[in-house]
């Protein structure tokens, strides 16, 4: 009866943890797919293919760009193609290199749950693949936009002493730093085999996902659709985009109490069972030699990781 207890114990863990991965993922579609309404409501005539490189090539263009629609596997794993080359390795590399941890994390499971623990290795392997990307992407993105202000900076500039806005774009490939460097590069290949200015533009802010990027592309559609100073505009958004990273640093630098609440907490556990191992052998040693010790152990190290989890997602949401 104490085994079927905590293998439907187990059982329901895994249930509530697939529950909220699907409410997450859920709640991530619908705002993405309310942003892109709300983007084609507002700035969508203004993004239409122009006749640069005639209709067939223009869609050609896309279509090579955005690829064929995402297997189940690709998003599944949250692998996006048209990333690919931000991330360090291929997804079938991503996969086998996290089998390792996760094999780690269900000899955890099956200390707590017994031999059907082992049924968690391909949700822990999914679980830690999905959270290696998105912290490669998110990575990435933060860089771009890092470097974003300056790339502007010398669009701004190249326009000013009259250079093409196209032109200008082509500096930025050559003389900004990795990867701002690849993306403009892109943008500006597109432009070269006949895809408008705008809309390649608007393929790089829909490829990293940055709303920035796509506050550029607008703007130099609107510019080219009612003129105006582009350089004044873009140099706004510059400063803009500028305050925008000091009021996330700034955010950041608040919540480094909580930061360094979820390391305490992390690291606390591990020196006080260390130091009572020196002291009595015996007494810590049952948690590695007791069955009931190990389902304790392991039990005790999955709600740890967790509350880490759900405190570093709270302090997250909370700056984003």
């Amino acid at each position: 009866m104490q085994n079927a207890g905590l293998i439907l114990g187990g059982g329901l863990v895994c249930l509530i943890g697939l529950g909220a991965t699907g409410m997450l993922l859920l709640a991530e579609q619908k705002r993405n797919q309310a942003w892109a309404q709300r983007r084609e409501e507002t700035v969508g005539p203004y993004l239409k293919p122009k006749s640069t490189g005639g209709p067939a090539l223009v869609v050609a263009v896309r279509n090579r760009q955005r690829g064929v629609k995402a297997s189940p596997l690709h998003r599944l794993f949250n692998w996006k193609e048209e990333r690919r080359e931000q991330y360090p390795m291929s997804l079938g590399g991503i996969v086998l290199c996290m089998l390792g941890p996760s094999a780690v994390a269900a000899l955890l499971a099956t200390r707590v749950i017994g031999d059907v623990g082992w049924l968690t290795l391909p949700f822990f392997d999914l679980l830690l693949t999905r959270t290696f990307l998105g912290y490669s992407a998110e990575k990435v993105s933060r860089t771009l936009l890092s470097q974003f202000p300056d790339a502007l900076a010398m669009v701004s500039r190249s326009v000013r002493v009259g250079v093409p806005v196209t032109e200008s774009v082509r500096v930025v490939a050559r003389e900004a730093q990795s990867p701002t460097r690849e993306e403009f590069g892109k943008a500006a290949d597109q432009v070269q085999i006949g895809l408008d200015l705008e809309n390649a533009l608007l393929e790089m802010a829909e490829r990293n996902d940055l709303p920035e990027y796509r506050f550029f592309a607008t703007a130099l559609a609107l510019q080219s659709q009612t003129g105006g100073g582009l350089t004044e505009t873009l140099e706004t958004l510059a400063d803009t985009i500028r305050k925008r990273e000091n009021a996330r640093k700034r955010g950041h630098a608040l919540a480094s109490e909580a930061r360094t609440s979820i390391y305490v907490l992390a690291v606390l556990p591990i020196v006080v069972g260390a130091m009572l191992y020196v002291i009595n052998p015996d007494y810590v040693g049952l948690l590695f030699t007791d069955k009931t010790g190990q389902k304790l152990l392991g039990l005790a190290i999955g709600m740890l990781i967790t509350g880490l989890y759900v405190m570093q997602q709270i302090i997250k949401r909370s700056l984003s």
